[in-house]
């Protein structure tokens, strides 16, 4: 699995956030961190389907060439 590193701007350790503010950015971080795995899982979904495509194929096309000959 790989990691993203964000280009985003970080925020200052110096800058003063209000519990709100500081509140909504981890419901940010957490909803994006969701939303990447969701679409992590889906990949890894789609590229297990594709395996299983590519062997059915690939066993239909052998159980066919062996019935021709």
């Amino acid at each position: 699995m790989c990691e993203t590193v964000s280009t985003a701007p970080k925020e200052k350790a110096d800058v003063k956030m209000s519990k709100n503010k500081k509140k909504k950015l981890k419901k940010k971080q957490k909803k994006q961190q969701q939303l990447l795995e969701q679409q992590i899982s889906q990949i890894e979904e789609l590229q297990r389907e594709q395996v299983c495509l590519v062997s059915v194929t690939v066993c239909c096309c052998k159980e066919y060439l062996t019935g021709i000959r």
